[in-house]
């Protein structure tokens, strides 16, 4: 994330909007007519959040992905996530992937962890090679090389898009937002 150590414009390619590819895959993964499947999502808690959803099924419509959407407010979307595993597949959103280089690691890639839907043995073991090297500049590589996994290979989620942050400030006030939605106001001064 820009601001963030290791970040890098450009450095990843975004995922090609390829309906007709996304159809051979399917059939190459034994699903040629594609499946039913329940989709969880917030109510209320993300700007547009169920109309965000519902765009979302309607694109997995296109490649035969029947999806039953199941709308819960953020608490008990939340309370789901977090207490078990949610069936099917299910929309939030998120900081960018590494909000700080070490936050989503920790939180969603090691095992046995209450949303560690995307935990593998190799992501646990990116997590605790990263969390162990103090040196920034190997820390960076190895966080390059699993964000490489997780968004290539291993891919437990499909980012769609960045919400963007719009946020009033008063003109007596000097103020820049950070680009991972944290609220930190050490640095505010008043005119």
């Amino acid at each position: 994330m820009e601001g963030q150590p290791g970040y890098e414009s450009g450095r990843l390619t975004p995922y090609k909007y390829d309906v007709d590819l996304a159809k051979e895959l399917l059939a190459e993964a034994g699903y040629p007519n594609g499946f039913d499947v329940t989709f969880h999502h917030t109510i209320d808690r993300y700007v547009l959040d169920v109309a965000t959803a519902e765009a979302i099924a309607g694109q997995l419509a296109l490649v035969g992905i029947n999806v039953e959407l199941i709308g819960l407010d953020p608490g008990a979307f939340f309370g789901a996530v977090s207490g078990s595993r949610l069936p099917g597949i299910h929309f939030s959103a998120s900081a960018p992937l590494f909000m700080t280089n070490l936050y989503h690691p920790m939180i969603e890639f090691e095992l046995n962890k209450p949303y560690g839907y995307g935990a593998n043995e190799k992501t646990d073991a990116y997590t605790k090679q990263a969390l162990a090297e103090r040196d920034e500049a190997k820390q960076i590589e190895i966080l390059h090389e699993f964000e490489d996994y997780v968004m290539t290979e291993h891919v437990p989620w499909v980012w769609g898009f960045h919400y963007q942050d719009i946020y009033g400030v008063s003109k007596n006030v000097y103020w820049t937002p950070r680009p991972d939605q944290i609220m930190d106001f050490v640095d505010v001064r008043f005119r």
